[in-house]
């Protein structure tokens, strides 16, 4: 066989390991069958002389159960598909029962995304009502305490290990009222903002490392003061992210932190529509793109707010329920455990593993390996997150070098 019908056996075997991984299971299995059958013996061998099928004379005195020759010497040698650069060793290999090997396990070259730090959007209620009483002092002044505290608040305490972002959000009041709220003493204060003209209206802050201080400006020493267009605010940031987050923003997530039911004075109509299921379905829009969202409610008396929020957070991915903290050491205490538990053990994957196969791949890090376990081991967040529990959570911070080895086989990729 001259080189160029070499060249074209060759690609033609690896096109049918790449058929393999990426068609159908059917046909995966076919393909399977064909490598791993034992070759065929001839009972009656051609005599000598008789031309083969390449046009070469085929030796009558040959083993009739050795490989075909390719130039009419050395015996065929079909290269084995690429193991998808995975040291995680493959039981596929075993061999049969009658001494033969199976085909080698189909790899889907699973890895680990190369991605920065975690990024974590503060998606913030600035309407008029967050100036109530949270305890001992305003939800606004809890929040911006526990935040913004230029000595021990969360921000200033985790800005080299997370990037930060902000949506602090209100909308217009109704009918065009102004910037003010009632106090329950029966006074008014008056924002210094104006009234909103836009919805919504945000203040916003880039997600980087070490921005403490453009976050801390952010934040004025009053909330906005107008409406909740909750809804508006997350499509905002569904703008922003017409796909999945790029690499390197890391794993993201979303705190949303709001102290009312969403309402929507965007429109002329006084009465405004119910935008309860925009804000779920933002929500669940933000998950298909891998990011997750927390829920935060600074007012767990409102029983209507509580039942929206609960479904919110049903949604959000997170498996964790409504945070309620009812004062300021409560709320520091959720916010540290939303950010400091969960964010920086997720990793994002290259590929999207369906997770009713989560537990069909193995998983090392730093070579040791990592039990498919939802208490201590590792599970899937969701089809595109690989979580790290419990002990291999600790591991994975302890660790110098944070490798993961991942290998899946070509099924469990779901796209």
């Amino acid at each position: 066989m001259d080189g160029m019908s070499k060249k074209f056996a060759a690609a033609c075997i690896g096109a049918m390991w790449l058929v393999a991984c990426e068609g159908s299971e059917e046909t995966a299995r076919t393909l399977d069958a064909a490598v791993s059958a034992p070759p065929q013996k001839r009972t009656t061998p051609p005599p000598r002389g008789v031309r083969a099928a390449d046009g070469g004379a085929m030796d009558a005195g040959r083993d009739a159960g050795a490989a075909p020759a390719v130039d009419g010497g050395k015996p065929a040698h079909v290269e084995q598909p690429d193991a998808g650069q995975h040291a995680v060793p493959d039981a596929g290999n075993a061999p049969q029962e009658d001494g033969g090997p199976t085909a080698p396990r189909c790899h889907a070259g699973v890895t680990v995304r190369a991605s920065g730090s975690p990024t974590v959007w503060l998606v913030i209620d600035g309407s008029g009502s967050m100036i109530d009483l949270f305890g001992s002092v305003s939800r606004w002044d809890a929040l911006r305490e526990v935040l913004v505290n230029p000595n021990d608040g969360l921000i200033k305490s985790l800005q080299a290990e997370l990037r930060w972002g902000l949506v602090l959000f209100d909308g217009p009041l109704p009918g065009g009222g102004p910037n003010a709220t009632v106090l329950p003493d029966g006074g008014m204060i008056h924002f210094p903002s104006p009234p909103a003209t836009t919805c919504p209206r945000t203040q916003e802050v880039e997600p980087q490392l070490n921005n403490f201080a453009a976050l801390q400006a952010a934040l004025p020493e009053l909330p906005l003061g107008g409406s909740t267009p909750t809804d508006k605010a997350l499509e905002h940031l569904l703008q922003r992210y017409p796909a999945a987050p790029a690499s390197t923003e890391g794993p993201v997530s979303v705190v949303l932190a709001t102290d009312g039911a969403p309402n929507d004075f965007c429109s002329e109509s006084f009465l405004p529509p119910d935008v309860r299921p925009y804000v779920v379905n933002a929500v669940r829009k933000l998950l298909d793109r891998g990011i997750t969202t927390y829920t935060l409610s600074l007012a767990s008396t409102d029983q209507n707010l509580m039942q929206h929020l609960t479904e919110v957070a049903a949604n959000g991915g997170t498996g964790k329920p409504v945070f309620t903290p009812a004062d300021k050491d409560a709320l520091a205490s959720a916010l540290r455990e939303i950010v400091g538990k969960n964010v920086d053990c997720s990793v994002r994957l290259n590929k999207c593993v369906a997770l009713s196969h989560a537990c069909d791949g193995a998983v090392a890090l730093d070579g040791k390996a990592v039990p498919c376990d939802d208490q201590n081991g590792f599970s899937l967040h969701d089809e595109a997150t690989l979580q790290l529990n419990g002990e291999a959570c600790a591991r994975y911070r302890a660790s110098k070098s944070r490798k993961i080895d991942i290998d899946y086989p070509c099924e469990s990729v779901s796209r």
